[in-house]
């Protein structure tokens, strides 16, 4: 039943959210595995510059599908020909594993700066099983148009949700399922912002109008806003993963829970915004 989601860990190593929540502590990170083990959850999201490894590798097993992220490389100070490798290695004996399922570019600009020499050394780790798949994360779908076709990936995570559709109005979502890529969602939530109307009133009050539509209709749907964000997602049943990030295992249950309730819900078109300063975090 879980099988789809993963659990994502950018918050147990950095302060991190529309809220800059503090990482929860070890012990409510052993919880939140171990109950996700205990389910089928064994997808997890990390990454070299979330500085979480040592959190987490208490908690999870060779079973775990791991997905990690190499750090912007235009702003880390190495050789990616003679150090790459090694950085990835490192990562392994930090995570206490023998390989990564998916290994992804967390700056997918990365392969314009560097291109065949950095896609060869990506390459190279997955002929080597060091990894399985390779991919990169973008931020918007339009970084795909440029890259996808000399760099096809095995992998692309991108953001995703009720406000921001972009990846499935630009056709991507359809493209990318037709080609076999695995699809990975994150930020379907938009870093908890569309479940906090404190935030909402705080720091986006231009878009008042837009959240008013939201509610007026969650309250027609008799729904909450965590029903409502989680059900726009599984209707698209081409996502092979979902990200979610959570604080504490009692979050975790909540969303489960959710992710159970099976009932079909059509959410609105004019639901979903095109405004980058309130669908991009990069622009808050």
């Amino acid at each position: 039943m879980y099988s789809k989601l993963s659990i994502g860990t950018a918050n147990f190593g950095l302060n991190y959210g529309i809220n800059n929540i503090q990482p929860p502590s070890n012990n409510e990170i052993n919880k939140i595995l171990n109950y996700s083990s205990k389910i089928g959850i064994i997808n997890i999201d990390t990454a070299i510059g979330y500085k979480n490894s040592e959190k987490i590798k208490k908690s999870i097993s060779e079973n775990w599908r791991i997905t990690s992220k190499i750090p912007n490389l235009t702003k880390l100070n190495i050789n990616i020909e003679k150090d790459l490798t090694k950085l990835i290695e490192d990562h392994l004996l930090d995570l206490n594993q023998k390989k990564l399922h998916c290994l992804l570019l967390h700056n997918a600009e990365d392969i314009l700066n560097f291109g065949d020499k950095l896609w060869n050394i990506l390459i190279y780790l997955k002929k080597n099983k060091i990894v399985n798949k390779i991919g990169y994360s973008v931020y918007s779908p339009t970084i795909l148009n440029k890259l996808f076709f000399s760099y096809k990936p095995d992998v692309v995570q991108a953001p995703f949700n009720l406000f921001d559709r972009r990846l499935s109005n630009s056709n991507w979502l359809k493209k990318l399922n037709s080609e076999g890529i695995e699809i990975q969602i994150r930020s379907i939530f938009l870093q908890g912002l569309l479940l906090d109307k404190k935030i909402q009133k705080e720091k986006f009050m231009k878009f008042d109008n837009h959240f008013l539509k939201y509610y007026n209709w969650l309250h027609e749907k008799k729904l909450t806003a965590l029903e409502a964000c989680i059900q726009f997602v599984k209707n698209y049943e081409i996502i092979n993963n979902y990200i979610i990030g959570v604080k504490n295992l009692s979050e975790l249950l909540l969303i489960t829970e959710c992710f159970a309730n099976n009932k079909k819900i059509e959410i609105p078109k004019y639901l979903k915004s095109e405004e980058y300063d309130l669908i991009d975090p990069n622009y808050w």
